[in-house]
């Protein structure tokens, strides 16, 4: 086999598989009438944003990433003919995966350049076309309004029982100065008597309680306890503390936010309804690209899932 002569230019397609030169003039014209959606140009925009922070750090001050303005024209032309093969009318999602395979000039950098792709269509695909940031805005804005008039902080003053020497609540009134152990205290209830030990106090213990002896205890009201029968504060301080208190909406205030529920809800279904046709129209094809491997579907179909829950997540936080 080897010794017989090489016709390394022999004609040996068929005729009928030929492309004639009228066709290839035809779908010549016909690829440059393929559509290039916004989210394509979103696509290329991140990319080259992710060469150029990769090429200003240092460290890749050696293994610089290359693209010129020429080579990208010859990519969305690629991109256009994926498409018009692939027998659409637009450039999709799936088509951009080709972009990976133009951008590096070393065997070391497809990796990276595939990092870069795959990232710009998993976060920045449906992007433009879905952007809820005006939503979110609008609707945090609408929060801070309905709190603003049905709620207020209101201080006020409350007792409450002081820790000295962190383990311990000092007891007023006994004939020395004794306390009893916070979590001693946790175990009394105000219907039972129980043997607790009482601690003392004295400067030659070095400023700590010491063992006094075991009383009856019972926890009294407030900050009261009972002590063999006799009733004794507990050290309490007041201090100020502030809580949210509620109000009902002046009428006029619910009427406007009813017309703002309305706006809102009406943003949260045209997302919705972006969505559903997003995923009846380009879901329909992903996983028949020509030229792309099926697996890469499963990461528009995430991109998009992630923004349904989260328009999901918004239509309930307005429906509440």
């Amino acid at each position: 086999m080897i010794s017989k002569p090489l016709h390394a230019y022999a004609d040996t397609v068929g005729e009928e598989l030929k492309i004639t030169e009228q066709e290839y003039f035809t779908w010549h014209a016909r690829i440059d009438q393929i559509e290039l959606p916004e989210n394509v140009f979103n696509i290329i925009h991140v990319v080259r944003s992710y060469i150029e922070e990769y090429n200003a750090k240092e460290e890749n001050k050696e293994k610089q990433i290359y693209i010129s303005d020429r080579r990208w024209r010859k990519i969305v032309r690629l991109l256009r003919t994926s498409a018009f093969l692939n027998n659409h009318l637009a450039v999709d999602l799936m088509d951009c995966f080709l972009i990976k395979e133009c951008l590096w000039n070393e065997a070391e950098q497809k990796q990276t350049v595939s990092q870069f792709v795959q990232d710009a269509i998993q976060k920045h695909g449906y992007a433009l076309s879905l952007d809820l940031t005006d939503l979110k805005a609008e609707i945090q804005e609408f929060d801070a309004d309905v709190k603003s008039e049905t709620s207020f902080i209101q201080e006020e003053n409350v007792t409450e029982l002081v820790p000295h020497l962190k383990e311990y609540y000092r007891i007023i009134g006994m004939p020395f100065e004794s306390a009893i152990l916070i979590e001693d205290y946790k175990k009394l209830n105000t219907q039972t008597e129980s043997y607790m030990l009482l601690y003392r106090f004295g400067f030659q213990y070095h400023n700590e309680y010491s063992q006094h002896g075991s009383y009856k205890i019972r926890k009294g009201v407030n900050q009261f306890i009972y002590i063999n029968g006799t009733e004794y504060k507990l050290h309490a301080a007041v201090k100020a503390q502030q809580k949210n208190t509620y109000k009902t909406a002046h009428p006029s205030a619910l009427r406007e936010w009813e017309n703002r529920v309305q706006v809102i809800q009406a943003s949260t279904n045209s997302f919705k309804s972006l969505i559903d046709e997003y995923r009846n129209n380009d879901m329909m094809h992903l996983r028949v690209n020509l030229f792309v491997n099926p697996i890469h579907a499963k990461i528009i179909e995430i991109n998009l899932q992630d923004i349904e829950r989260l328009v999901e997540a918004k239509r309930i936080k307005n429906g509440d």
